[in-house]
């Protein structure tokens, strides 16, 4: 089954996203110093967002364009 340019590109976007929340989780897990664990958890937070984003727009196009 082909899909979309669009499609293909939401996909990309989210494997992207979901990657450095992966990233940013393994380096929470590192046990860093209290100042560098707050920095590293808010990243975290924001690259678990921008995730969400990116799966969301993703689930949006293929609700509307049935692809």
């Amino acid at each position: 089954m082909k899909i979309c340019d669009e499609k293909s590109k939401l996909i990309q976007r989210y494997e992207a996203a979901a990657r450095a929340y992966a990233a940013s989780i393994r380096e929470l897990q590192e046990g860093l110093p209290k100042l560098d664990y707050e920095r590293s958890f808010l990243a975290t937070e924001e690259a678990r967002y921008t995730s969400e984003l990116a799966r969301a727009a993703l689930l949006q196009h293929i609700r509307h364009h049935h692809c």
